[in-house]
């Protein structure tokens, strides 16, 4: 088990695979993410991947204003080199997100509205922990918290909204 608390900003006017690869290059959004997680080791395999679940709840404050839930599936390396200097890990996701006001991004612009939208979108969070070896408790996550419709297979939505954050997972002590 453990839990983990976010905060971030949105990134607008770039498109999602330019932005996970350049982040710099995109326009600060008018958005402050902050969330909370759980999540649970299901399983560990092949020595070095494990899958986890996550539930997640949080906010976006500034120009969207609203709640937001996401539940996915991570699939996380640890396999690092260096992991007896600085314990590393990277992961990535597949879920469902639920916004209670769609970010501005996804509407579009006053004079071309997007033609299609959706309150529940894909959920990509590409994520990236850092730890000292002998506290592999505490983490520091670097997490890319991505909504999408899936180049629009999810009710024809072709973008989403993006936002870069960092938090803190706890990794508790029992299992």
């Amino acid at each position: 088990w453990a839990v983990a608390g976010f905060g971030g900003v949105s990134i607008d006017d770039v498109p999602f695979s330019e932005s996970v690869l350049q982040p710099w290059n995109g326009t600060w959004g008018e958005d402050t993410f902050l969330g909370v997680a759980g999540s649970y080791r299901l399983a560990r395999f092949r020595r070095w991947f494990t899958v986890e679940a996550e539930l997640g709840t949080g906010g976006r404050f500034g120009t969207t204003n609203g709640g937001e839930i996401w539940g996915a599936l991570y699939l996380r390396f640890d396999g690092f080199p260096w992991n007896h200097l600085l314990y590393t890990s990277v992961a990535g996701s597949t879920g469902l997100n639920w916004v209670s006001r769609l970010p501005p991004v996804e509407k579009g612009p006053p004079d071309r509205p997007e033609p299609n939208t959706s309150h529940v979108l894909h959920y990509f969070a590409p994520e990236i922990t850092f730890a000292l070896p002998h506290l592999r408790r505490h983490e520091l996550v670097l997490r890319y918290h991505h909504r999408s419709g899936l180049f629009g297979l999810m009710n024809g939505v072709e973008d989403g909204a993006n936002v870069i954050a960092i938090g803190y997972r706890y990794r508790l002590p029992f299992h």
